[in-house]
């Protein structure tokens, strides 16, 4: 999360929070101190190549810009500025009051407050993202400047995990497209298409895919044809050992009319969908695909272990 370590050459988006402000004070017109700007100027030399500044329409934000690089380059962005009390409703004053900052953030995040404020942690990342990707054009760089609450918000709406504290000028980078797979990325999805999901209609489910964020793409697809004896050392691996285990592999290669010992089974890897996402987007893959029961259709794996084990497992020769 801190600047240093996001710089890259790479083209997308550094979402960053405003540089040092004075301690309590968090007005819109409070402005950056002299020690915010000599860090944004420590940092300036790695934004020399930026396409397009954006940024919250708070003082803060707009200096950080400025002083990173942007000079009077800055364009107000309404989807990174800070929501409030005014958005949010009277019990955010309310309940940051009795939890504290960080126990508030938490529990909004973690959808603890959703019937109590007037919109949800995932309506404001998803509105953040929509916003700024109307600014960025894929294979530029862009800088925006926000807080560290949106950045919370967009980090937990994308990959599930809580970050409560984002330093100042720290944040996210936001990256168009992979070039390389990597799965110790927070924010990148493998799909494990099980053998009874066949071709048809595989071009509307990468568009489902694409749809769920400004930035989601399908970045691998691989395909194998696998023996019976892999497919349920696959369902070991996904569902561990349980008593249905050989039900469940009956289940998947039933009505399967290729050869006799092998079944198709497809693998893609997908970048940018928000983990917030994965649910709904099962249920569709199951509804174009017209699968039942529902587990038969496809899996996605919970961690990075599994997904390597799973890679491994459709790569080996048949």
């Amino acid at each position: 999360m801190e600047l240093s370590k996001l710089i890259t050459n790479k083209p997308g988006i550094y979402l960053i929070r405003h540089s040092d402000r004075p301690s309590g004070k968090t007005g819109f017109e409070v402005e950056i101190t002299t020690a915010g700007i000599e860090r944004c100027k420590s940092h300036s030399k790695h934004f020399t190549q930026v396409d397009s500044w954006l940024s919250s329409s708070a003082v803060r934000c707009v200096q950080t810009a400025e002083y990173l690089g942007a000079g009077e380059n800055v364009q107000k962005v309404k989807g990174l500025t800070c929501v409030g009390k005014t958005k949010l409703g009277p019990n955010w004053k309310k309940y940051k009051k009795e939890k504290g900052w960080i126990k508030l953030l938490e529990a909004w995040v973690n959808k603890e407050l959703d019937s109590e404020l007037n919109c949800t942690s995932n309506q404001v990342a998803s509105t953040l993202l929509k916003d700024i990707y109307q600014h960025h054009e894929k294979g530029n760089t862009a800088v925006a400047v926000t807080h560290d609450l949106m950045i919370t918000c967009v980090y937990k709406y994308l990959t599930g995990k809580d970050v409560l504290e984002v330093p100042f000028a720290g944040g996210i980078f936001l990256e168009d497209k992979p070039q390389k797979i990597n799965l110790n990325n927070p924010i990148t999805t493998l799909f494990l298409l099980w053998p009874r999901i066949t071709d048809k209609n595989l071009d509307i489910l990468e568009k489902k895919i694409v749809q769920t964020s400004p930035f989601a793409c399908v970045v691998y697809k691989n395909k194998n044809k696998v023996s019976k004896e892999k497919l349920s050392k696959m369902i070991y691996k996904c569902y561990g050992s349980n008593s249905w285990n050989d039900h469940k592999l009956e289940t998947l290669t039933d009505g399967i009319k290729t050869n006799n010992e092998k079944y198709l089974v497809k693998l893609w890897v997908a970048y940018g969908v928000p983990r917030s996402h994965l649910n709904e987007l099962k249920l569709e893959f199951r509804k174009i695909f017209e699968l039942d029961p529902v587990k038969a259709s496809l899996h996605i794996p919970d961690n990075t272990l599994e997904h390597n084990s799973l890679i491994d497992l459709l790569n080996q020769k048949n």
